[in-house]
C-alpha cells in the first residue's frame, strides 16, 4: 500500500468498512471496471440505500466483501460527491432496477473473479474480522490496514 493511501487509511474520521458485494461475477466486473460500489434497498430518494453511501468520506477505505466466496477487492472513496442514484432503464442499470444507488471508489486491489476471494474464514481467523452483516460495517483501523495489505499483494492491484 502506498504511503499516500495508508496516510489517508490513518486520518479519516472514520473505521474502514466492510461493504457487502453482489455475488453476481459479472456484477462484480462491472463495478470494478466502473470504479463503483452500489446498494439498492427501495432503490429511491433518502432510502437507507442512499443514507449508507452519503455517510462516506473522502479518505475512506471500503473492502469488498462478496457474499459465499470472501473478501474481493479494497478501495478508496476519494470524492463523495460522486454519489448519484440511477433511475430504472438508465444505461448503468445493469441489475434491472436493483443496485441503483452509486457512489465512486477507487479500487486499489480487485479479484478478476469471485473464485479469487480471500474466504470469510481466513479473514476471520487471520485478522478477526467477520464477514459483514449488513450493508456497510466497520471493521478494527488495525486489522483493516493489514488485510488491505494481504488483498494488495493477492490481486496486485484492480
Amino acid at each position: 500500500m502506498s504511503r499516500r493511501a495508508l496516510k489517508r487509511f490513518r486520518s479519516c474520521s472514520k473505521h474502514p468498512q466492510a461493504w457487502a458485494a453482489a455475488t453476481d461475477p459479472a456484477w462484480w466486473t462491472y463495478l470494478v471496471k466502473h470504479n463503483e460500489i452500489a446498494t439498492s434497498f427501495e432503490n429511491e430518494p433518502g432510502d437507507a440505500g442512499e443514507k449508507i453511501l452519503r455517510r462516506y468520506i473522502a479518505g475512506d477505505v471500503i473492502v469488498a466483501y462478496a457474499k459465499g466466496f470472501g473478501a474481493v477487492g479494497w478501495g478508496v472513496v476519494e470524492n463523495p460527491s460522486t454519489y448519484r442514484l440511477l433511475r430504472k432503464g438508465d444505461p448503468g442499470d445493469v441489475l434491472n432496477g436493483n443496485g441503483l444507488h452509486r457512489l465512486q471508489v477507487q479500487w486499489k486491489a480487485a479479484a478478476k473473479t469471485l473464485d479469487e476471494s480471500m474466504p470469510a474464514d481466513a479473514i476471520r481467523k487471520t485478522y478477526g474480522i467477520h464477514h459483514p452483516i449488513s450493508t456497510s460495517v466497520s471493521m478494527n483501523p488495525e486489522a483493516g490496514r493489514r488485510l488491505t495489505a494481504e488483498l494488495s499483494t493477492r490481486y496486485r492491484g484492480a
